[in-house]
């Protein structure tokens, strides 16, 4: 149940990261993240869910040292979101 609301969480961020960087609502996209290693299993666990919620074609876990940083439950993430054609 927790890791569910992790993920939740992180499509909440990524969502504001969409509208805030002027993506159009139906932008199919990629995302890089760097994450800590208990979000980083939330998202492994509900990886449909997550990219159906955000259109991500890519979810990718790396060293996204661009991009959005953001906090959740305290703790700093980091991801980079990329149109892609799909």
């Amino acid at each position: 149940l927790r890791r569910k609301g992790l993920a939740r969480e992180f499509v909440n961020r990524i969502q504001k990261a969409r509208k805030d960087l002027g993506f159009n609502v139906a932008d199919r996209i990629a995302v890089e993240y760097a994450v800590p290693a208990a979000l980083a299993a939330a998202i492994d666990e509900h990886r449909d869910y997550i990219a159906g919620e955000v259109l991500a074609l890519e979810l990718a876990g790396g060293a996204a040292t661009q991009g959005v940083e953001a906090e959740i439950e305290g703790e700093r993430i980091a991801f980079v979101l990329r149109r892609r054609a799909g």
